[in-house]
């Protein structure tokens, strides 16, 4: 009997002392109406666009994942939200949701060095941490976003009121149970131990102290490990503690399997250090050279030919992968900056390379020069030429022409909203004053793009596919585009581009973005010849600076080429891919959409890594490009 009274006993004691972890389980009728996320994700989204200056993804979080949370990329929020009596306020504690998840993404919540994991209790670490982040990060947006510091004041007020009761509670959970209310209401139970009272004493003043200045996620780290070695000494074991509603949960580790996957996909792909051959002339001069960048492997032969420079000193011979190394003097000249006189009327750009992982600085030096025009009747040939496919074009063009959406109950608009004039008069019949809403207005969808057109005009575009040039082909492309854009009101341009070493890059003009379609343009169109090299980076950079100077919701460089980038002084091979794909990933960082047309059937060795595995196409037959450039255009901006 007294051994069944003490089982009741101990298992009683266990149960009150998890009472406070254990969460109530949403009832089949809330006290409150619910606001469902789908109602508010629109303006939710134009929220945090508000907020971070660039899109950022929210979902709905699983019915079973109730509190926000973030893997860094994404937002995740509640289904529904039912905290409050009234709708409105369960909006605001949505947007305090998404501005305290935006803030960890960007103030470095996920990026601060941290060593939680090889601490005694992780759990508790984690927990101090992402409260010590929470009280910084409330303080920085209150700072900088004034207007919510009253709803942050609500809020607070809000779930200090629905935490859970201290009573069995153990010591570790107390005193962090303890500075949670501090962080929510200011103080803390003042019927708290002696000794929890002094480490919350203690850690309010660090706290403090850390606030006073500007203090970031690293100053986060260190003061949440030591916080950490105050409350461990308090013994006991710790359980979660439940969220506050608008801080969420804190997951560092799927936030750092997403960080990681991202660093991967953006990162350079490194190989092994290239073999250092030594080399001993007729003269007993020792000389070094590197295998080059043409290599995929490393070859089981090598030979060397001692003989003067020559343009085609480097490639491949059968099966034993022989390679032939030029030892010539030229091969050892150090990298020399550009002079004042290659800089002067030119836009230089760094330039990367990837075995040292790391920027050449000012390294480039590219030149803008308007396409010289063509001969007159040219364009009116191509309209007469694609006079049929040009109004199929046009045809399928039109149907992307912004259209007008009919908004009922508005304050002003074009027509009278009959439907919210008769509520209102029953309205008035009950006695209830009637909503002032009650017109239609009509609102067109803005399609709001600037694209840029980048063609490559190396030498290679003077090849014939089918008794045609492909620049002849590129040039009846661009017509047929220019005509069909003349429907919408996207912003568009044309450039191309040629090279004849780093030290002249060359940017052709053919319509810039604040031009029209006008005679010159077509005049230019028809200017279009193929030149020298195809050094991709300096002009993707110079593109990508043009972009970021619009005002566009989508921004889109559409790159058209015949082949990979090559430049003779040494941009060739795995060399220039990376450059191009360093510079595509800048233009990505600025926010601008990248995509490659290209005719070359071998582009599927290259491409992938520089525009992605969906960033491109092949386009089989280079005659079909009038077909294919405007059906590509109206896929890319229609999403």
């Amino acid at each position: 009997m007294v051994r069944r009274a003490r089982r009741a006993s101990s298992g009683t004691g266990r149960l009150a002392a998890l009472l406070p972890f254990l969460r109530p389980k949403p009832s089949a009728a809330p006290a409150f109406p619910a606001l469902p996320f789908t109602a508010v994700e629109k303006v939710l989204t134009l929220f945090a666009i508000g907020l971070a200056g660039a899109p950022v993804p929210l979902k709905a979080a699983r019915p079973n994942d109730p509190s926000p949370f973030t893997d860094s990329a994404t937002i995740y929020l509640p289904p529904a939200l039912a905290e409050f009596p009234d709708l409105e306020s369960d909006f605001r504690l949505y947007k305090l949701m998404v501005a305290h998840q935006w803030a960890q993404i960007s103030g470095g919540t996920f990026e601060a060095p941290n060593s939680f994991v090889t601490l005694a209790d992780p759990v508790l670490a984690i927990e101090l941490y992402h409260l010590v982040e929470s009280v910084r990060i409330e303080t920085s947006l209150c700072r900088q976003f004034r207007g919510m510091a009253a709803d942050f004041a609500l809020a607070k007020a809000d779930a200090a009121a629905k935490r859970p009761p201290l009573n069995g509670l153990p010591p570790r959970a107390l005193a962090t149970e303890g500075l949670i209310r501090w962080s929510l209401a200011g103080a803390w139970p003042a019927d708290l131990p002696r000794k929890i009272g002094d480490v919350l004493t203690d850690a309010a003043l660090v706290l403090e102290e850390m606030l006073a200045g500007n203090a970031t996620a690293t100053d986060s780290v260190r003061v949440a490990t030591y916080l950490f070695h105050r409350i461990e000494r308090l013994g006991g074991r710790f359980h979660p503690l439940p969220p506050v509603h608008f801080r969420g949960v804190l997951r560092l580790e799927l936030a750092a399997s997403v960080l990681e996957e991202r660093r991967r996909r953006e990162a350079p792909i490194v190989r092994p250090p290239d073999v250092v051959v030594e080399y001993v002339s007729q003269n007993g001069q020792v000389l070094k050279t590197r295998m080059t960048d043409e290599l995929d492997a490393a070859p089981s032969k090598v030979v060397i030919r001692d003989q003067p420079a020559n343009d085609t000193v480097v490639g491949q011979e059968g099966e034993e992968a022989t390679i032939w190394l030029d030892l010539a003097p030229k091969r050892f000249a150090t990298e020399v900056a550009l002079s004042e006189a290659e800089r002067e009327g030119a836009a230089v750009y760094d330039e990367w390379d990837y075995q040292r992982s790391a920027y050449k600085p000012r390294w480039c030096a590219l030149r803008e020069r308007v396409v010289a025009p063509g001969p007159p009747e040219y364009v009116d040939g191509v309209l007469h030429k694609h006079r049929q496919l040009i109004a199929t074009i046009k045809r399928q063009f039109d149907a992307l022409r912004p259209e007008y959406r009919r908004l009922p109950r508005q304050p002003d608009g074009e027509e009278i909203d009959l439907d919210s004039v008769v509520e209102a008069y029953a309205d008035l019949s009950a006695g209830v004053t009637p909503s002032e809403a009650l017109y239609i207005a009509r609102h067109a969808n803005r399609r709001d793009i600037a694209v840029a057109f980048l063609v490559d005009l190396s030498g290679s575009a003077g090849g014939w596919v089918n008794q045609q040039r492909i620049v002849d082909i590129e040039r009846e492309s661009l017509v047929l585009i220019c005509e069909a854009l003349q429907l919408l009101n996207d912003r568009y341009a044309i450039y191309g581009f040629s090279s004849s070493t780093r030290k002249q890059c060359d940017f052709f003009i053919i319509k810039d973005f604040h031009e029209p379609y006008t005679n010159d343009v077509r005049l230019r169109i028809g200017g279009m010849n193929p030149y020298s090299y195809t050094r991709m980076g300096p002009p993707i950079r110079h593109l990508a600076r043009k972009l970021d100077q619009l005002d566009a919701r989508v921004k889109l460089l559409i790159l058209l080429s015949d082949g990979k980038p090559n430049d003779f002084d040494g941009y060739t091979g795995r060399y220039a891919i990376e450059d191009t794909r360093q510079a595509l990933v800048e233009a990505r960082l600025r926010g601008i959409r990248t995509f490659c047309l290209t005719i070359d059937s071998r582009a599927r060795e290259y491409l992938p890594q520089m525009f992605g595995e969906t960033g491109y196409t092949i386009l089989d037959h280079v005659e079909r490009l009038p077909h294919r450039l405007p059906e590509l255009y109206r896929r890319l901006t229609a999403r």
